[in-house]
């Protein structure tokens, strides 16, 4: 039995609309979704500079994945449906991108088999440990890397095929585009460098400008980093990279913020192998059994510490060996290792994630099925083939299928999240809130302050809004007060935030006018510390604009002036600014 090209691809669409289904009527996640949301509704106007060089600080460089959420408001109006739906649709292309590299892999391995792309790309369209990355609209990052990830994959493949140099430099094109949707793509350069030293046959591998293919995948590597030089006043994001690696050669970097004193402790070299083993072990276990899934891992067990070490081992084989089906398992290898990083460097909410695997699960399963495949070549041995297909993909449908029903609802999901991570404050945070918008609020402030969140952690700073809930507005000024003096930077930005948040509702409940005059004085002095951390125009509109509460005329016209100089020209506040200022100059 045969089945075109045309529907293989009918197939792939049908199975990934279906599974991916329920996704659409999915909320947006407490987690991230709603405050970069906020963010966009603060724009009136598109700006490349502001995704491109947008100052102030930040831990992650990635213009093309704004843009794409700055497309969704002026196309829905930050619809949640339908920024899901963008979400499905980029996870069915790179379902397709991964047919399409793995029938590209058929030509250049000289190999002939209509169904083994068709079940890789199947396979990965189903996989459970991709839900995380589809259902997050916040996860779109890791879609969007994927996509021009397998993009320059396909390109390189297809360079070396046809000794095509152009195609070399639309991978490497393709390089740099993921690297401006995630960090992640960065890390394809080795393995993709790795395919230069294989014998391919049919005399390709004696084609001498593939050397050339560093050349131009260095320049798309350099190219990124210069546009990101400079961009954000602090990145944090190299920041903390830069004061790892720092540690780690016992040398102070540039632009690290850390003394050499620091440097003077050895590095712990082999907790860190030992830790990264592990890791590695539990991802590599969750590629081929990715149950139960979990949307806030971060403990993993000492267990895994042997099928990282196995994993090492075997991937050092297949360096070795240089087997074109076992270039897959290192160019997803590659890719994997940029989830190393965020657990040295703690740069998200956990340190570990299945969205991580996203990208590395596409060169896993081509590889998983040609390796499985290529020993199937007899007619019996076919139809065990066909029944286990079925099977993988019932099964991974149906897990899939489950997860996503899951993410439909912000309360099951951190329901689930707290009964898999108990131990987890911040997870429990997530679910307090969740239960906060059910208007479940007794048992919302019941976790939020018996939750033993470390004081440096910013989930702690809800004990504080319970209390506000609550109405003891005194007790949540105290508990901030307390915490004030210990912090800098943004975390005390946070604070001050914080306690402007509870003074406000101080305000709005109390009817003693003296009271509310003292309130507008404390919300004032904390507006003006928060604008020396962050002296953004929106933050001195809000300094006017108490202000005038205290009927301090002249210091409010001072402060709309400045934030209408400061406010970018797309900004919904930057007219009324500039009015105001010069309604009260008159």
């Amino acid at each position: 039995m045969k089945l075109t090209p045309f529907f293989q691809v009918l197939l792939l669409i049908f199975v990934t609309l279906g599974v991916y289904y329920p996704t659409l009527f999915a909320p947006f996640n407490l987690l991230d979704d709603k405050v970069f949301v906020s963010q966009l509704l603060n724009h009136e106007q598109f700006s490349l500079s502001r995704y491109f060089s947008p100052g102030g600080d930040y831990d992650y460089y990635r213009p093309l994945l704004l843009m794409t959420f700055e497309i969704d408001k002026y196309v829905s109006g930050l619809q949640e449906t339908f920024m899901h739906l963008v979400n499905i649709t980029v996870h069915l292309l790179n379902v397709l991108l991964v047919w399409m590299v793995a029938r590209r892999f058929e030509v250049f391995s000289q190999r002939s088999s209509q169904w083994l792309p068709l079940v890789a790309a199947l396979l990965f369209a189903i996989h459970p440990i991709n839900t995380e990355a589809v259902n997050w609209i916040a996860g779109r990052t890791d879609l969007l890397a994927g996509t021009f990830t397998f993009l320059a994959l396909y390109a390189l493949l297809q360079c070396l095929d046809r000794q095509s140099l152009p195609w070399g430099g639309v991978s490497a094109i393709a390089l740099f585009g993921g690297a401006l949707c995630k960090e992640t793509a960065l890390f394809l350069v080795p393995g993709a460098c790795l395919l230069l030293f294989y014998h391919y046959g049919r005399n390709r591998s004696d084609w001498t400008p593939r050397w050339i293919l560093p050349g131009f995948y260095g320049a798309a590597v350099a190219s990124y980093f210069a546009l990101r030089w400079g961009a954000f006043q602090t990145d944090r994001g190299l920041g903390n990279t830069a004061k790892l690696v720092s540690q780690a050669v016992g040398s102070v970097l540039p632009a690290t913020g850390i003394s050499p004193a620091e440097t003077l402790t050895p590095f712990p070299w082999f907790d860190a192998a030992t830790l990264a083993c592990k890791v590695s072990g539990f991802y590599a276990i969750k590629l081929f059994q990715p149950m139960p899934l979990n949307f806030a891992i971060h403990q993993i067990e000492d267990f895994y510490l042997l099928p990282g070490i196995i994993l090492v081992v075997g991937l050092l084989l297949l360096l070795l060996r240089r087997n074109l089906v076992g270039w897959f398992f290192l160019v997803s290898a590659s890719v994997a290792v940029s989830a190393l990083v965020v657990v040295f460097t703690q740069l998200a909410w956990t340190p570990v994630a299945e969205r991580y695997m996203y990208i590395p699960c596409g060169p896993f399963v081509i590889g998983i099925v040609y390796a499985v495949g290529g020993r199937l070549n007899f007619l019996a041995r076919q139809r065990v083939a066909t029944l286990l297909v079925f099977l993988l993909v019932g099964a991974g449908g149906w897990a899939t299928a489950n997860r996503n029903m899951v993410w439909q609802d912000n309360l099951t999901l951190y329901e689930d999240t707290v009964r898999k991570s108990p131990d987890f404050a911040p997870a429990r945070n997530q679910l307090a809130l969740a239960l906060k918008a059910r208007n479940r609020q007794d048992e919302a402030n019941q976790i939020l302050v018996s939750n033993e969140v470390s004081k440096g952690d910013a989930a702690s700073l809800n004990v504080a809004v319970a209390l506000m809930d609550q109405g003891d507005y005194f007790a949540a000024r105290s508990e901030l007060l307390q915490r004030l003096p210990d912090e800098q930077g943004y975390r005390k930005a946070q604070i001050l935030e914080m306690l402007v948040r509870i003074t406000s509702k101080y305000i709005e409940q109390t009817g003693d006018e003296s009271l509310k005059r003292l309130g507008y004085q404390d919300t004032v002095e904390w507006l003006e510390r928060i604008k020396e951390i962050s002296p953004t125009g929106f933050n001195f509109y809000r300094i006017g604009r108490v202000y005038l509460r205290l009927e301090n005329k002249d210091a409010a016209q001072k402060a709309f002036a400045d934030a209408a100089k400061r406010l970018p020209a797309d900004s919904i506040y930057k007219e009324p600014a500039a009015k105001l200022a010069r309604d009260l100059a008159q």
